[in-house]
């Protein structure tokens, strides 16, 4: 799921004409790193977590404040600055539920674009059953051009599935 939505974050820059549009690889990479520190630490809440959003049918993160006391978007943005990342590598992670919280910028809206897409076309997961909703802000702040949902999509698959042979053959 990481790799899938790093490939489409680093698309989506590129059609941007973002600078550095591998640090959106990054990104996509580490995004829901707040998941695995919840995974790991509180097991038993990650469990929690995961039932309840089965049983309710709803997203693991609507539910993460209520039972874990924050998001696991929070706690990444946490973790990178506690280990002194770039602040735009922290704010994409923390930020890529809540792109409409970052006016002017339309880099965590890149990301919770990769994110959806990485989710909808059904590349792992990261305990997530649903797609993760987008305001509508955070598709305004996007601004995509037309048909570039669909481009993005048929670039991901291809380059997904080339990093994903040469792991396979390289370990």
């Amino acid at each position: 799921h990481s790799i899938a939505c790093g490939v489409a974050a680093r698309i989506l820059a590129g059609l941007h004409r973002m600078s550095n549009s591998e640090r959106f690889f990054v990104a996509g990479l580490l995004h829901d790193m707040g998941r695995l520190a919840i995974y790991g630490q509180l097991p038993d809440h990650g469990r929690l977590l995961l039932a309840e959003a089965r049983t309710r049918g709803t997203t693991v993160r609507s539910l993460e404040r209520d039972i874990v006391g924050f998001t696991h978007d929070a706690m990444g943005g946490a973790i990178l600055r506690q280990w002194k990342c770039p602040v735009s590598l922290e704010r994409n992670v923390q930020r890529h539920h809540t792109p409409e919280s970052s006016s002017g910028s339309c880099e965590p809206a890149i990301m919770a674009v990769a994110d959806l897409l990485a989710n909808a076309l059904g590349y792992g997961t990261s305990g997530e059953v649903l797609v993760p909703p987008l305001s509508d802000e955070g598709w305004a702040a996007l601004a995509l051009p037309p048909g570039a949902v669909v481009q993005t999509a048929n670039q991901m698959e291809y380059q997904v599935l080339e990093i994903i042979r040469f792991l396979e053959t390289h370990d």
